[in-house]
């Protein structure tokens, strides 16, 4: 479910910003200045966006350290928990093997 949420969020974000450089892109298209001007605010336009996207890919690479971060604690405490039992079901089945044993020598 978070992976899902995480994918939306990722998804919402990538949409912004296209969003945000076709505005960007469509308005200073649309504005009446020269081509000199023209060039120079878009330019500045892409500076601004990639400074934004920058920015945004800091903050996803961030959130996603921490979940790596989380998973790899969930998981060592899987592998302890799975390594207890696995114990404990040997010591179980060594302690049947020795009855089993006993009883059939007895049975002798």
């Amino acid at each position: 479910m978070t992976t899902k949420k995480s994918n939306n969020k990722v998804a919402v974000g990538i949409g912004v910003a296209v969003g945000a450089i076709a505005g960007a892109v469509a308005g200073v298209l649309a504005a009446p200045q020269s081509g000199k001007a023209t060039r120079a605010d878009i330019s500045k336009k892409a500076g601004e966006i990639k400074d934004e996207a920058e920015k945004d890919i800091e903050i996803v690479a961030n959130k996603a350290d921490k979940i790596i971060g989380e998973a790899k604690v969930i998981a060592g405490e899987a592998i302890k928990e799975v390594n207890l039992n696995v114990a404990d079901l040997k010591e179980r089945a060594d302690y049947a093997i020795k009855g089993a044993k006993k009883g059939f020598i007895e049975k002798k």
